[in-house]
């Protein structure tokens, strides 16, 4: 049964990967991917039988943009993310993410930003690029440790997400 889940996963992921690219003419700054990225997030979560219950949306104003730090515990954090917040996101992700055929060029097309961890002076140019999204008006997800943990335990934080916090001026 898994491996069919599996299957459906890459074929979604394929799909709307490819839809995605091509979006990029029609709506160049990457709009489209997102809500593209949103209905990939419905399918796959459906897929894998996860659901989701959001609290306390109400309490916050959607119509500014905000610095999001989420911790990263499971592979369901980026789609519960996607559900979760109705902004125009981008997000802070590993560069290894976007070598990811058609999916990483998704990424790269709306505009997310790819960090090399190993290469301090790089990731620190694209922290630069992403506070200036902020400053820009637009919101950006960080996950404060970086990666996710084994076992499910909470990870030191990086000083990344809180040096963008400091360039980005919120």
């Amino acid at each position: 049964m898994w491996i069919a889940k599996l299957a459906a996963v890459v074929l979604y992921t394929a799909i709307i990967g490819s839809l995605a690219i091509a979006s990029v003419l029609i709506a160049p700054r990457g709009g489209l991917i997102l809500r593209l990225a949103r209905v990939w997030c419905r399918w796959v979560s459906a897929t894998a039988g996860v659901r989701y219950r959001v609290r306390g949306a109400d309490r916050i104003d959607w119509s500014r943009n905000y610095l999001i730090l989420s911790n990263h515990q499971s592979q369901f954090d980026i789609p519960a993310l996607v559900h979760a917040i109705p902004l125009d996101f981008r997000m802070v992700a590993k560069r290894n993410l976007f070598l990811i055929p058609v999916f990483g060029w998704a990424l790269w097309l709306a505009g997310f930003v790819g960090i090399n961890r190993s290469d301090r002076r790089q990731a620190f140019r694209r922290l630069d690029r992403a506070a200036e999204r902020v400053r820009r008006g637009a919101s950006v997800i960080v996950f404060a440790e970086g990666t996710r943990s084994r076992d499910g335990s909470l990870l030191p934080f990086k000083k990344g997400p809180f040096v963008l916090a400091i360039r980005s001026g919120v």
